[in-house]
């Protein structure tokens, strides 16, 4: 009886160390690895419409304008195109409406920048929708100023993260530029726990 009982508690804390969250966790570019995915779009053309050119990397984008150092940036925007992109000299702009970025297989970590927000109300919003429902709502933080860095918004969440969708609700386009994404590799205590519950669920099938 004794056995059983140890045997019990392994599986149940095995268990639960398994059952993921469903919260999504606010994070910033320091929270990625150096294996995370980023995307900067340098590699767009000139007016191109961005939607599927990254599909073979595992996102979609339900379309954004590429704005280049060469071209005239959207009103909204002050400087050139290298001076609004978080990286080099290109960037994505989108007006009022909403913006989703879908990903093909679903990641733990995720996140973008958003440019010039400074004229957002606060109901302008990111929610990150998860791998086999539900979702999570996050505000995009405010600029005193348009000459303030651009904020980095993003989300962890271990239950999967399939797309990411920003409701804009300011009447100038919003830019973003360098997203970042991934998908964690277990470390090796949660193979250690994996195990466990494996052995436990033997040793108890035996016992019976």
């Amino acid at each position: 009886m004794r056995a059983r009982k140890w045997i019990s508690i392994v599986l149940v804390a095995s268990l639960f160390a398994f059952i993921p969250s469903l919260v999504a966790v606010p994070i910033t570019t320091g929270d990625f690895s150096a294996n995370a995915t980023i995307l900067d779009f340098e590699e767009l053309g000139v007016n191109d419409i961005l939607t599927n050119q990254f599909a073979s990397q595992g996102v979609l984008f339900n379309s954004a304008d590429v704005t280049h150092e060469t071209e005239s940036i959207p009103f909204g925007f002050n400087g050139s195109a290298s001076d609004v992109a978080t990286s080099g000299s290109v960037f994505l702009s989108k007006g009022v409406s909403t913006f989703i970025i879908t990903f093909t297989e679903f990641v733990d970590k995720a996140g973008i920048f958003v440019i010039d927000p400074s004229e957002l109300s606060p109901a302008s919003t990111m929610t990150a929708f998860f791998q086999g429902g539900g979702s999570e709502v996050i505000t995009i933080p405010l600029s005193a100023a348009t000459s303030d860095p651009a904020p980095f918004v993003g989300v962890s969440n271990s239950a999967g993260i399939t797309s990411l969708q920003f409701t804009i609700t300011a009447g100038d386009p919003v830019g973003y530029d360098d997203l970042f994404f991934e998908s964690s590799v277990p470390e090796p205590s949660s193979l250690i726990l994996l195990g466990l519950s494996f052995f436990g669920i033997f040793c108890y099938r035996r016992q019976n």
